[in-house]
């Protein structure tokens, strides 16, 4: 079983991106992935979310966003997660929060699993506190960490 920390690591966690626009910050969070052993191609996955970013985004509540897309470019589930600096605005929404990921086409019960984790935390209004008050990657996991494990604090 993929727990996020494995798909999510340090290096993969930005904090206080300094950018002017959304799509600016989904380019931004895609370059830790260009030299992550996990990803085949990353000029194809760079492509599917910023493809998947300029289309009709869903947006949480909280200033946090998500784009994922499934991929033949992912040998394994990634992630990348930023908070900018100042929120942009997309489809009129601001946003703080950005997550990133790429999920191997074939890997269906794992992507529904950890989908609904992600789920747990980013629709959690104290646990997406805690990304504001985050001073380091670490903290960061941890956050996840708890929605992982079911607790919100």
């Amino acid at each position: 079983m993929i727990r996020l920390r494995d798909a999510l690591p340090p290096g993969n966690i930005l904090l206080n991106l300094d950018v002017e626009t959304y799509a600016e910050a989904v380019q931004r969070l895609a370059e830790p992935l260009r030299s992550d052993p996990r990803v085949s191609s990353w000029q194809e996955l760079a492509a599917a979310l910023t493809a998947k970013a300029q289309g009709p985004t869903a947006h949480l509540k909280y200033g946090v966003t998500l784009v994922h897309v499934r991929t033949t470019a992912v040998l394994d589930f990634v992630m990348t997660f930023g908070r900018l600096r100042q929120p942009v605005l997309d489809q009129a929404e601001p946003i703080q929060y950005i997550l990133l990921i790429g999920i191997p086409i074939a890997m269906d019960a794992e992507y529904a699993r950890l989908l609904g984790v992600l789920m747990r935390v980013l629709r959690d209004e104290r646990l997406c506190a805690a990304f504001q008050r985050a001073q380091r990657p670490e903290e960061i996991l941890a956050v996840f960490e708890r929605g992982e494990a079911g607790l919100a604090s």
